[in-house]
């Protein structure tokens, strides 16, 4: 298990360490769906690769 902070998939590609390759295009998409949605993703908790939980701003 790992905790990622926006940093990481901001300023760096760090996340395509802990995230599998396969889950990386819905990782992309749940960041990107929460922007348009006018919200942000401070922390992510990754799971066996698996983005599970996606901490949101309100």
């Amino acid at each position: 298990m790992a905790t990622m902070n926006r940093e990481q998939w901001e300023n760096s590609e760090d996340w395509r360490s802990l995230v599998s390759p396969e889950n990386h295009e819905k990782f992309l998409e749940v960041l990107a769906e929460s922007r348009r949605e006018g919200k942000e993703v401070k922390r992510v908790i990754v799971v066996a690769g698996t983005a599970i939980v996606y901490d949101v701003s309100d």
